[in-house]
């Protein structure tokens, strides 16, 4: 009897330092499981393939032109530089630059990376500040056209070969 419970004790202690050593080696928290390094050269080499993007507006025609990843921000949101052109009928084109901000989004089933909730943070047209000039309505235009190109352009694309692509859940921004 004192050997058939010192035998069930023995087997549940083996068990519980096996149950203890198992789960004391598995990682806790959303830390992610691998890192991967995408430099803004790299970025702006797949964004430069995907514009110019032309669109038409119930007034005139925005050209979306010359991404360039600009810097990551203190918030971890993407800084993106966007030259513009927007041309009304009968009359010159206007030339300026657009900087947009985003964190960022990953779509498993495209395998691609989008900027998340973009908003213009900065705007110049013939190399002057505009923002206070522009009326609300403008403001709202503008951003809802770009929120419209980010939405459906990514900013980068895994290879659908691509060992990274297969297997990355979800993504995160993080400067250096």
């Amino acid at each position: 009897m004192k050997r058939k419970l010192l035998k069930r004790f023995f087997i549940f202690f083996i068990f519980f330092v096996s149950f203890l050593f198992i789960f004391s080696c598995v990682q806790g928290g959303k830390s992610p499981g691998f890192e991967i390094a995408l430099s803004p050269q790299t970025i702006n080499a797949f964004l430069k393939k995907q514009f110019p993007i032309t669109q038409e507006l119930k007034v005139g025609r925005l050209t979306l032109k010359d991404p360039n990843v600009a810097s990551i921000d203190e918030n971890e949101k993407i800084n993106i530089g966007i030259g513009f052109e927007y041309k009304l009928p009968l009359l010159p084109a206007a030339t300026g630059s657009i900087l947009v901000a985003g964190g960022i989004k990953y779509d498993p089933e495209k395998k691609a990376i989008y900027l998340k909730d973009p908003e213009i943070k900065d705007f110049q047209i013939l190399n002057k500040k505009l923002p206070s000039f522009l009326s609300s309505e403008t403001k709202k235009i503008l951003a809802g056209v770009v929120a419209y190109v980010f939405e459906q352009i990514p900013i980068y694309k895994f290879d659908e070969k691509s060992l990274y692509g297969r297997f990355i859940k979800d993504i995160r921004v993080e400067n250096g």
